[in-house]
């Protein structure tokens, strides 16, 4: 896990935006947790009847099947794994520690989600960047506009 944690190798181009870009390397991070968390619900599902647990499975399924790591944003990755996280912290409410925990497949989603976050917050510099040069550029007109204004 501690490999998933260490982004200090990731470098991000200067104009990614976080919202708007991939990284497939990293959106491909995503499929083996969400495997593993499906079989493991699957599992419990052969002895337990539990709509939080089929809600879990749809999202996984739906992530897995229509997230494509060229296209689609991290952010939108993101908001899925956050979105199981929830179900599945609302499952660990009910479930015995032993038989019927999804502890570790936890785990995993929580160390990408933080990964995940990491790389969001890396991202935000050329956000920044990119909004002040786009404020620069739309506002330069209007700055010679007041200048010229002052001058009479």
């Amino acid at each position: 896990m501690k490999s998933v944690m260490n982004i200090a190798d990731l470098v991000l181009p200067s104009t990614y935006n976080f919202y708007h870009d991939t990284i497939p390397q990293e959106a491909r991070l995503i499929f083996q947790p969400l495997a593993q968390l499906q079989a493991r619900v699957r599992d419990i599902l052969k002895e337990y009847e539990s709509p939080i647990l089929i809600d879990v499975i749809f999202l996984a399924n739906y992530m897995m099947t229509t997230l494509n790591t060229k296209t689609t944003p991290l952010m939108k990755m993101l908001t899925g794994m956050e979105l199981l996280l929830e179900k599945l912290d609302e499952w660990q409410s009910y479930a015995s520690k032993k038989l019927n925990s999804c502890h570790d497949e936890i785990n995993s989603l929580k160390m990408l989600i933080i990964r995940y976050r990491k790389i969001q917050i890396l991202s935000w510099r050329n956000l920044l960047n990119h909004k002040r040069v786009k404020m620069i550029r739309e506002d330069f007109p209007n700055c010679l506009r007041l200048i010229h204004t002052v001058e009479r």
